[in-house]
Order: C-alpha cells, then sequence, then structure tokens
C-alpha cells in the first residue's frame, strides 16, 4: 500500500486516522528516530509498547510495519500516530535537504565508537550511571527484559520467560496479518534469536550455566513453532535453532553443572523435544541425547526411554530407531555397566546401523563366517532400501577379496556394478579376476544386462572403456539426440570426423523444423558452430544457405544465422 505523508489523512480509514491522530497528540510517540536516510524507528505506549518501522522515499511511504496484533486493515493507528509525528516533526527537514544527504552523523546519534564508549563508562559517576540506566529500563521493554534476566540474583533458576517474550515480540513484526512469516520477513523473525545466541556464544567461558540455558530454550520456544507457518528457504529461522539445540548440548558437556542446574535442564529437553518444530533435521532426538546424558536415576531413565519408545512407533525411516538406541546403549552403561549395554545393542542388532557395527567387528577379528551371516541376513531384510542391500554386498566382497575366494569376488562384484549407483568402481575389480580369454564373454554379458535395465551410460562407458568405438558411435546413430553427439564427439570425431559431420547436420536440420523462438534459434547456430569447428566450413556454408532460404519468413532465425 503505498502512502503519501502529506496526503496519508485521506488515504487511510478515518476513524484509524482520528485514533492515530489523538494518540500523537497525547503524546504516545515515545521515542522518534530516523535511522537511515528513509528510515524511521519509533516506540508508540499504549496496553503496551510497540515498536514501528517506517520507511520514506520522496515524501512516500514505501513499507511499514508496527508489533500490535490489529488486523482489522492495513494501518494500525500506532503507524497513523508515527505519521503525523514525522510529518509535524521532520517533514521540513527533509524537504530542505531532497538534494543533499543528511549528515551521517545525525543519523547515527546513537552510533558511538568503541573508544568513546569506553571513555564515557569510566568517567561515569556510579549514581550517574545508575540513574540513566532506570529511566532508559522504564522506557524500553526490550532492554529491561534482557537486564533483568541478565542480572537476575538467582543463578540457579533459569529465566526463559523472560528471554521468549522478547523474541515472541520480534516474530510478530515479522508475521503478516495471518501469522505466516514469508520468505523476505523470515531473516527478521530469526535475528533477535541469532544476536542472542552469538552475544551468549561469545561469553560462553564466563556465562552461567542457567543464563545460556535460559537463552537457548527461549529461542527452541519461539523460534521451533515458526517454522511451521513460514517459508524458511533461506535457512534462518532454522539456523537460529541448530544453534540454540548445539549451545544446549555444548553447555550440558563443557559446564560444570550444579545439581539443581543439572536437574533442570533435564526437564527442559524432555518438555522441549516435543516442540512443534523441532522435530525437522532430528533435533528433537538431539536434545534427548542430551538428556541422556543427565540421567542419574533410574526414574529418569525410565521416563526418557517412555519418550524414545514414542520416537520410534512413530519413525518411519530406521535412522531414527538407531539414533534412539544409541542413546538407550550410552544410559544402560553409564547407570548399568558395559555388560548390560553390551547385552541391549545386541539385542538391536536388526537395526542397519548397529548390525554394520558388528560385521565391521568381526571383519576386524577374521571371524569371516559370522559377518557373512550378518550381511545376508541383512539383504534379506533390507530388501527395500537398495542402498542397503548395496552397502551388505560391499562388505561380502571385503569379506571375499580377504579370503582369496575369486568366485564370490566375481559374482558379488557383478552385482555392485549392474546397480548402477556410483559403482563404476568394481568394473576394474571385475576384469581382474575374470581371465582374459573369459573377458570378452563378460563384456557382452554386462552389456546385454545393462540393455534391459537402460543402463545406456554405463553401456556407453564400456564402449569407451574397451576401445569398441563402431559401438559407440552405432549407439549415437540410433540416438541422435545433439546432447549424445557433443558428449562423445572428443571420442569420435578423430575417427569417425565424417560420420559426426553428418550427426551434426541431421540435428540441425530436425532442430530447425521445430525451433519456433530466438532461444531455439540460437541452439540450433550453436551446433552450426560446432559442426565448423571440425573443419569442412564449404559444408557448413551450404547448410546455412539451405536454413537461410527455407525459413525465410523467421527473421529472428535470420539474424542468428548470419552471426554463424
Amino acid at each position: 500500500m503505498m502512502i503519501s505523508l502529506t496526503k496519508f489523512e485521506s488515504q487511510i480509514d478515518e476513524i484509524i486516522v482520528a485514533h492515530g491522530l489523538s494518540c500523537w497528540q497525547d503524546g504516545n510517540v515515545i521515542e522518534l528516530e530516523q535511522t537511515l536516510n528513509d528510515e524511521y524507528e519509533a516506540m508508540v505506549s499504549g496496553n503496551e509498547d510497540y515498536d514501528v518501522n517506517i520507511k520514506v522515499e520522496n515524501d512516500n511511504v514505501q513499507d511499514f510495519s508496527c508489533s500490535c496484533t490489529y488486523d482489522k486493515g492495513p494501518v494500525c493507528k500506532h503507524v497513523v500516530a508515527v505519521l503525523f509525528a514525522i510529518q509535524n516533526g521532520k517533514l521540513n527537514v527533509l524537504n530542505e535537504t531532497k538534494s543533499e544527504k543528511i549528515p551521517q552523523e545525525k543519523i547515527s546519534q546513537k552510533q558511538v565508537s568503541e573508544d568513546q564508549f569506553e571513555e564515557i563508562l569510566t568517567r561515569l559517576d556510579k549514581n550517574e550511571l545508575t540513574g540513566w540506566l532506570r529511566t532508559y529500563a522504564e522506557l524500553d521493554e526490550k532492554f529491561r527484559n534482557y537486564f533483568l534476566a541478565k542480572f537476575t540474583k538467582n543463578k540457579e533458576n533459569t529465566n526463559i520467560e523472560r528471554y521468549a517474550r522478547i523474541l515472541e515480540k520480534e516474530i510478530r513484526k515479522a508475521e503478516d496479518r495471518h501469522g505466516y512469516i514469508d520468505y523476505y520477513h523470515a531473516g527478521d523473525a530469526a535475528d533477535e534469536a541469532s544476536q542472542l545466541l552469538y552475544q551468549t556464544e561469545l561469553g560462553f567461558k564466563i556465562l552461567g550455566a542457567a543464563e545460556i540455558i535460559s537463552t537457548c530454550f527461549a529461542v527452541i520456544k519461539t523460534i521451533a513453532p515458526a517454522l511451521n507457518n513460514s517459508d524458511d528457504s533461506g535457512g534462518e529461522i532454522g539456523g537460529a535453532l541448530e544453534q540454540a539445540v548445539e549451545l544446549v548440548a555444548r553447555t550440558a558437556s563443557e559446564k560444570d553443572l550444579t545439581g539443581t542446574v543439572k536437574k533442570e535442564l533435564f526437564e527442559l529437553c524432555l518438555k522441549y523435544h516435543n516442540t512443534d518444530g523441532i522435530d525437522i533435521n532430528n533435533w528433537d532426538i538431539d536434545l534427548l541425547d542430551v538428556a541422556g546424558e543427565l540421567v542419574s536415576s533410574q526414574q529418569e531413565k525410565e521416563r526418557l526411554f517412555v519418550l524414545l519408545d514414542q520416537k520410534d512407533k512413530a519413525a518411519s525411516w530406521h535412522h531414527t530407531n538407531e539414533l534412539t538406541a544409541q542413546i538407550r546403549q550410552k544410559v544402560i552403561g553409564r547407570l548399568e555397566g558395559s555388560d548390560a549395554a553390551a547385552s541391549y545393542v545386541e539385542s538391536m542388532i536388526h537395526l542397519p546401523g548397529i548390525r554394520k557395527q558388528f560385521v565391521e567387528k568381526y571383519i576386524r577379528g577374521k571371524k569371516y563366517s559370522a559377518a557373512k551371516e550378518l550381511c545376508t541376513e541383512g539383504i534379506l531384510q533390507d530388501e527395500k532400501w537398495p542402498g542397503i542391500v548395496s552397502d551388505w554386498n560391499k562388505f561380502l566382497l571385503t569379506i571375499a577379496e580377504k579370503e582369496g575366494d575369486r568366485t564370490e569376488i566375481l559374482r558379488v562384484a557383478t552385482l555392485l556394478f549392474l546397480g548402477q549407483f556410483n559403482s563404476k568402481e568394481f568394473y576394474p575389480i571385475l576384469k581382474k579376476n575374470t581371465s582374459s580369454d573369459k573377458w570378452n564373454q563378460t563384456v557382452e554379458f554386462l552389456i546385454r544386462e545393462l540393455d534391459k535395465k537402460k543402463g545406456d551410460e554405463y553401456i556407453t562407458w564400456i564402449y569407451i572403456q574397451e576401445g569398441m568405438f563402431e559401438n559407440l558411435l552405432s549407439f549415437i546413430q540410433e540416438n541422435p539426440h545433439p546432447f549424445n553427439i557433443e558428449k562423445f564427439e572428443q571420442n569420435l570425431a578423430p575417427i569417425y570426423p565424417g560420420e559426426i559431420k553428418d550427426l551434426y547436420e541431421k540435428a540441425i536440420r530436425r532442430y530447425a523444423t521445430h525451433a519456433s523462438n530466438r532461444k531455439e534459434y540460437a541452439e540450433c547456430c550453436r551446433l552450426l558452430r560446432k559442426m565448423k569447428k571440425l573443419g569442412d566450413k564449404h559444408r557448413v556454408d551450404l547448410l546455412i544457405n539451405e536454413l537461410t532460404t527455407t525459413y525465410k519468413s523467421r527473421p529472428a532465425f535470420l539474424d542468428e544465422l548470419k552471426r554463424v
């Protein structure tokens, strides 16, 4: 909505204008600052303090926002009150300085250098500083809340709510009237949280654990739900949440927690692991993992395991089950001993991640029969997951190589190569373990099997590996797409220059028939240049003349042809 700074009264609902005028006349615009040449920040008092931001260009309001919850129209009375304040207090300045920039020192009065800041702090009398803090805290709710949260006397208790109120206010400012945060405002929603976490990380060594925990869980409580109602394509909101979870884990592992703080952190992890949005990227499991590090009694263990069981039941992918199993293993090991933990892990061998640990252990101990048995069972169990089946076959190949079982090597390497998923590494293994008199037969078999699976990429790759360039040329002649011609030109042009030129010419004619816009005409001419680089300029000139005559009614095409 475009609003004129000089005529906004006629563009906004008259009732809102009246309320905004009363708000301004009553002195409720308690702060108004021009932060940049065309941006204003203000605070308007009411039932609570509201932050208003307005951007002005050439006497027109380009953008505006207010932290209030008014949703019955595009403009609230607080914005109108600030417009009156700007109109009456700043408009003349704007008009007088249209042709010149406002001096930077007038725009950014609050930007004091670090040296000046330190000098002022040194010479300020304690009573003077205390008086200023008291006055500023009364005017600025955000400052007051940060101050109270930071300097609370009881360092043994967390103070999540005070930080959360500050963050919630910033998130509301980024939301539209429907409560949605679009891509362009996602960074605004996460900015306050990111700044808070940044300052917390800077002071990690000197801050108390309770304060660090307070900031982190305030972020988790407020930022996580925003993920479910925002376009966070840039990752700002998710990044702040991830930073908070990581800082919680760091606090649990690096800080010397008192019994009170340790117990409270355990409870917070259980409470907030299920917050809307926290389950993305397994952050919910990460919090339960922290809780697992803090478990100190059988009762706490049972409470945690109930939540882990719920995660297992809801999981659609075994990776979650593996993560919860790792948490249980650590808790059992700490409370009940290593033998109990080992017994538990064996009971979870149906999970691929845990089964792999046992296979690797058996291979290191040269217990190849036991390792092969687990791999064979894994192939049957995980048939729905081709990538995991491939892992079991790779283990079997490793074992076969260690045992020198050439028959098994060929069997498994063939399966892996024909799987066509980053599997070209197994081709040299096949060749190394196949006798020379049987290799041609093996190559023919591989090509036939790949042809059944439409594995053209691997078939042409074999042609190049084996120097089967006549077969490669035949493949391109049967599939004369420009992509294929260009891809294999370097392999074939030195041997079959005429045939490659023929292929280009046919492709160009076919492309020209269907071309209908400048982009397609340009692509056709690009192929002409490729053909020209192969030599025989006369042939290319004849083709250009033919196309010019055939498509004389396409001026854009003619223009592109002239450039060839």
